[in-house]
């Protein structure tokens, strides 16, 4: 049976009027982090996750086809598997992105509560694809560190200028700092070879909003979304900008004796 997106926000929503007020709060936290609810003073504010988490008992182990019927099921058993399922994702995301990103930096419990409201609507609308092949808790815990890290990498070009991706202060561009310094002295002169009659033929085909494109997408890798946004162009018009860029490039490149996939591997070696 497959969700619908209402249907899933329609049933997380409908534990406030069910859970006692401690799986009440942890399941729907997100929306009370940053207000007062009415008729209490900022010192009455629900609990933080982590303190509920500290005082819950540990949760009952259910197998992967538990998990499947317990959130198939409208009513009591979807409410609780909903809420134990937000505590198992809530309290695994500090270690999983421990590498990305600190639990003490200031914007982890805003992120972690995002990403775990999205997950559970994410698993609901998604049951159906759970093959079996691992834990339920494994394949879930995967949805929200795939949704973290997507949102993490938004968030991180969400104040970037397209122009400082395309030169440096000195007014050097970018795609001539990407040589590897580690690799020998051979190879070295040759990326840098590579990489400047690539650079030049760049400057010399491509317009301004094309090199702009270019550089944030391929060779800084921001997302699709976050450089449409920024120069006020539909992704489906980006798409084409960006295939035409590329066959400019790979004509010239062609007429100059250096193949695209040659231009590639020194990209993705530097």
């Amino acid at each position: 049976m497959q969700f619908s997106q209402a249907k899933s926000r329609d049933s997380v929503a409908h534990m406030e009027c069910t859970l006692p007020i401690t799986a009440y709060v942890s399941v729907q936290h997100v929306r009370y982090t940053s207000t007062v609810k009415a008729g209490l003073s900022p010192k009455n504010r629900f609990p933080a996750d982590q303190d509920l988490l500290q005082e819950a008992p540990k949760l009952a182990e259910r197998k992967n086809e538990e998990w499947l019927s317990d959130l198939r099921t409208p009513g009591l058993a979807q409410e609780t598997a909903l809420s134990d399922l937000r505590s198992i994702i809530r309290s695994g995301l500090p270690y999983a992105l421990s590498n990305y990103l600190s639990p003490s930096d200031p914007q982890f419990d805003d992120l972690a509560e995002e990403v775990t409201q999205d997950t559970l609507l994410r698993v609901l609308d998604n049951l159906d694809t759970f093959e079996g092949r691992s834990k339920f808790t494994t394949w879930v815990h995967k949805i929200a560190v795939r949704i973290a890290l997507t949102e993490l990498r938004r968030k991180r070009w969400q104040d970037v200028s397209l122009d400082s991706l395309v030169e440096t202060e000195d007014g050097q561009m970018s795609i001539s700092l990407m040589a590897d310094p580690g690799v020998g002295p051979e190879l070295a002169t040759e990326q840098i070879d590579i990489l400047t009659r690539v650079e030049r033929i760049i400057l010399e085909e491509l317009t301004d909003k094309q090199r702009s494109a270019l550089m944030a997408t391929r060779i800084h890798g921001m997302p699709m979304d976050s450089v449409a946004r920024k120069m006020g162009m539909h992704r489906n018009a980006l798409y084409k900008l960006l295939h035409d860029a590329r066959l400019r490039l790979k004509r010239r490149l062609t007429e100059e004796g250096l193949s695209p996939e040659e231009a590639l591997r020194t990209f993705e070696a530097g």
